[in-house]
């Protein structure tokens, strides 16, 4: 399973058509940050959704999307973040231990490098 989230060959999933310089320098001052942001949002009275930020881009985010929603038997989407133009991970309800327990046994990430936040 790690060799088909490990992707060294990724284009990176860019859905915007521009690639500056600016947005890669950007994007490498944030992933020198080994820290994984796990953030829980509303959308509504009921519903709610998990999105993963900072991920790095050597991982292929769509195998985990995959298998995150495989696991957490819930839809999600893969996103682009208007403010830094990165991708992040957005998967359906809370699904918070799910995803920590995957990036552990994925060894994508430790304990120690993942954040938990609820807005």
């Amino acid at each position: 399973m790690t060799d088909q989230i490990l992707n060294f060959n990724n284009n990176n999933l860019d859905f915007d058509d521009e690639n500056n310089n600016n947005d890669n320098k950007k994007e490498n001052e944030l992933f020198d940050d080994p820290r994984i942001y796990i953030v829980l949002s509303k959308r509504n009275a009921r519903k709610s959704y998990t999105s993963i930020y900072n991920l790095n881009t050597k991982y292929d985010y769509i195998a985990i999307l995959k298998t995150l929603k495989n696991k957490c038997s819930t839809n999600g989407s893969i996103k682009l973040d208007k403010e830094t133009k990165l991708n992040y991970i957005q998967i359906n309800g809370i699904h918070t231990m799910d995803v920590i327990d995957f990036f552990l046994e994925e060894d994508i990430a430790d304990r120690k490098h993942i954040r938990v936040k609820s807005q």
